[in-house]
């Protein structure tokens, strides 16, 4: 976005602690509805926590009547399809509930159902779920068993499961519910990736009861680690990340966050560089400065090990064809891609960022 609407002139927090419209960037909120601008906030696709808020703001009544048209209709387009996707979800845990897979949901699939404030908010392109490495093959052949098909258009199976430990990406019979099945937060042989008894290790409930999810911190960890290493500047993921930061702050009264174990997180994987600037830009906003001092905690540990966590970056673009060699199966096309293409886009996102922000 511009810098004349960027994400944090929109949102805030309430003094208490709610997510809500950001009331001291501008006085009045009505040059933020500009026709620029509202097409800005539906590539981020953040559309529908934009309309949700604006009907509890006071200016709601004073809008045009297309401008309110249209955000309605935004936001029961997406509540529908929150829905739709809530429905497929829940057969897709009863599929791998009954092949006895456990299941940890990533991503939308946590946020949109548990922490936003109403489902439909946290808008979501696929479903993501974690499944132990081992049993990838399992629940693949669970859901392929119930219709599911593989889309192996962009890279290879091989790719897939050798070089990031996920299946290819699923699509039911219909094509509307997308599935990513993963089997670690991060490829075991990248720097960057956790224990995974760790990453499972007393996990949250779920509104179903054959799901859980990751504990806040964990979370927090992983979402920063998804924008920040995955995903170039210029993509929006960041910007979509500062919002769901911000969801999850306002969701603490009732699921608290551990920082000190995140600032510890941190340290012991060598990530908080990324965290020290997304926590600080989240403190920076309206209602969150009680976030300083963990940004000031996270920011004091990142400059400790700031060359190392750069470092790792690279290792972690290289390492695609570390799970084929010294062995007897050749690494496929789509991993000699990627690894001369990574170490590329690294030093793109990287060009700048000697400093914490």
């Amino acid at each position: 976005m511009s810098s004349r609407c960027n994400v944090g002139d929109l949102f805030g927090l309430s003094a208490e602690g709610r997510l809500q419209i950001n009331p001291n960037a501008r006085p009045n909120v009505l040059p933020a509805l500009a026709p620029e601008t509202l097409t800005q906030i539906e590539h981020l696709d953040l559309l529908p926590l934009w309309a949700y808020l604006l009907r509890r703001h006071a200016c709601w009544s004073d809008l045009d009547e297309e401008i309110r048209t249209r955000l309605e209709n935004e936001l029961a387009r997406e509540r529908a399809r929150s829905l739709r996707l809530a429905v497929g979800l829940e057969r897709i845990l009863a599929v791998l509930a009954h092949a006895g897979i456990p299941v940890v949901l990533l991503k939308g699939a946590d946020l949109n159902y548990q922490v936003y404030p109403a489902p439909g908010l946290r808008r979501m392109l696929d479903l993501d779920v974690l499944v132990p490495l081992r049993r990838l093959e399992d629940a693949s052949s669970a859901l392929l068993g119930v219709g599911f098909r593989e889309d192996t258009s962009f890279y290879s199976r091989d790719w897939y499961l050798g070089c990031v430990q996920q299946l290819p990406p699923l699509e039911d019979e219909t094509g509307f519910i997308h599935l990513d099945v993963h089997g670690s937060l991060f490829p075991p042989y990248s720097p960057f990736a956790p224990p995974e008894a760790v990453v499972w290790w007393r996990p949250l409930p779920t509104a179903w009861p054959h799901a859980h999810r990751l504990s806040r911190a964990w979370t927090i960890w992983h979402l920063v680690m998804h924008a920040y290493v995955k995903h170039l500047k210029v993509s929006g993921v960041r910007e979509r990340l500062h919002v769901d930061l911000l969801a999850l702050v306002a969701n603490a009264d009732k699921e608290p966050i551990d920082w000190a174990g995140l600032v510890a997180l941190a340290r012991h994987t060598g990530t908080a560089f990324a965290l020290a600037d997304a926590v600080g830009r989240v403190s920076r906003t309206p209602g969150a400065g009680a976030l300083a001092g963990v940004a000031d905690q996270l920011a004091e540990v990142a400059r400790g090990q700031r060359f190392r966590e750069f470092g790792r970056r690279f290792t972690h673009r290289l390492r695609h064809l570390a799970p084929f060699l010294g062995r007897n199966i050749p690494a496929p096309p789509d991993a000699w891609r990627q690894f001369f293409r990574r170490p590329l886009r690294t030093l793109t996102t990287l060009r700048g960022k000697w400093s914490i922000v």
